[in-house]
């Protein structure tokens, strides 16, 4: 607690806000920009697929099937008005860039405008994740170019961790219908958490 007391004597800078943007903003991905997606899925090891791991390769363009139900992937699988699900070039580049960070231990922020498909890429790298950690466990690796890497926090594997995602309640529905949507029927167990944490437990 002294060294909190210690803190609060001292003089703190004023903060001026109206001086403008201080900080030089990059899009970060500036050595790839010369890579196609060819590159780029090569990069991540998966020239071959060409497809996200544990994605859904087809999606309903009018989001009216539920793709995590038995109906659903049926729809996917035989209607012909179900359209190929694959990430853009911007979006397969972000991926690239937050593996990398991640796993050299290096914190990165995802920004953009809305609607250029973050939330793609999030749910992209989550799925990203658990598939560079089954494929070390059984090649003592990672994929792709990632393959001469370690995990920073571990000097090995990605640790085998749950991800939590906290959102607006406002946008819960949505996201659920989002991850939904992306990720194959049955791939991931999701636990959410709405409501009082009285109710939690039931």
């Amino acid at each position: 607690m002294e060294h909190f007391a210690d803190q609060e004597t001292q003089d703190l800078p004023a903060l001026n806000f109206e001086s403008g943007v201080l900080v030089a903003w990059k899009k970060g991905v500036e050595e790839f920009v010369d890579k196609t997606k060819d590159n780029l899925w090569r990069i991540l090891g998966l020239e071959q697929l060409r497809t996200l791991p544990h994605f859904q390769t087809k999606t309903d363009p009018t989001t009216t099937v539920k793709p995590w139900s038995n109906e659903g992937q049926k729809w996917l699988d035989k209607n012909q008005a179900a359209v190929a699900l694959t990430p853009k070039w911007h979006q397969l580049v972000g991926i690239v860039r937050i593996i990398d960070k991640m796993l050299k231990g290096e914190p990165v922020l995802l920004m953009d405008e809305v609607g250029v498909g973050k939330t793609m890429q999030a749910i992209g790298v989550v799925a990203c994740a658990a598939y560079f950690c089954n494929f070390y466990d059984i090649h003592g690796k990672f994929p792709g170019i990632f393959g001469q890497y370690k995990c920073a926090s571990t000097g090995a594997n990605l640790p085998d961790y749950p991800t939590i995602i906290v959102c607006p309640t406002n946008l819960h529905a949505q996201l659920m219908n989002e991850i939904e949507r992306y990720l194959c029927y049955g791939t991931f167990d999701l636990l959410p958490y709405t409501g009082k944490p009285q109710q939690w437990e039931q």
